[in-house]
């Protein structure tokens, strides 16, 4: 989950972590998305990866990246067009708290 007081919010870096079991060793097209809560990809990421041992662990950066309003956004991976897990992130708009300090 994270929180924002203005939208669009551009998070200057985060890091997605997937780790699975590979059944066949070799080149395979893993593809992470980040999705909408209308279901358009916000981005789309194909990359080759040479996996040498399972389990495999992969891991990808995003650098500034921006979330254009609050909502639920999913990010999906597949590998080889095979979903390998997906994971809900909860964006929130927040009021920024007034405090009266005398």
């Amino acid at each position: 989950m994270m929180h924002a007081e203005q939208f669009p919010l551009t998070y200057r870096r985060f890091a997605l972590v997937v780790n699975f079991d590979a059944d066949v060793l070799g080149m395979h097209n893993l593809q992470t998305r980040i999705i909408n809560s209308e279901g358009t990809d916000l981005i789309r990421s194909d990359i080759q990866v040479n996996i040498t041992s399972s389990p495999f662990q992969v891991i990808a950066n995003f650098e500034n990246f921006t979330f254009p309003a609050p909502g639920t956004y999913e990010i999906k991976v597949t590998l080889n067009d095979q979903e390998l897990g997906s994971r809900l992130l909860v964006v929130n708009a927040v009021t920024k708290q007034k405090t009266n300090l005398a």
